[in-house]
C-alpha cells in the first residue's frame, strides 16, 4: 500500500477521533495521544493545514472550519467532472436526434 494512501487514511483516522470525542473548542483542547494519535509528522500537517489548533503545551482542538478546506475542493473537483460528463451526455444527444 502507498505512504499516501496510509497517510491519508490515518489523517482521517485522526480527525474522527478529534470529531466523537467533540474536541472542537479551546476549552475542549487535549493531547493527541489522549485519543491514540501518535503520529507527529500527521499532527504536524493537521496543524500546518489549519486543521488542529494548537492551545497551550501539546494540546490541540479541530478547527471544523478548518475540515472545509479539506472537503471542498474534493467536492469542486466532483462537480465539475459530473458537468463535464452532463454536457458531453447532452452533445451526443442532440448530435443522434
Amino acid at each position: 500500500m502507498s505512504t499516501v494512501i496510509v497517510m491519508s487514511r490515518t489523517i482521517k483516522k485522526y480527525i474522527n477521533r478529534f470529531l466523537e470525542a467533540n474536541i472542537t473548542t479551546p476549552e475542549n483542547a487535549i493531547n493527541p495521544l489522549e485519543l491514540g494519535c501518535k503520529k507527529t509528522v500527521i499532527i504536524s500537517q493537521l496543524v500546518s493545514n489549519g486543521i488542529l489548533i494548537q492551545v497551550g503545551e501539546g494540546k490541540y482542538y479541530l478547527n471544523e472550519d478548518g475540515l472545509e478546506g479539506l472537503v471542498s475542493p474534493k467536492r469542486k473537483v466532483s462537480f465539475v467532472i459530473l458537468s463535464v460528463m452532463l454536457v458531453l451526455a447532452l452533445v451526443v444527444l442532440a448530435y443522434y436526434y
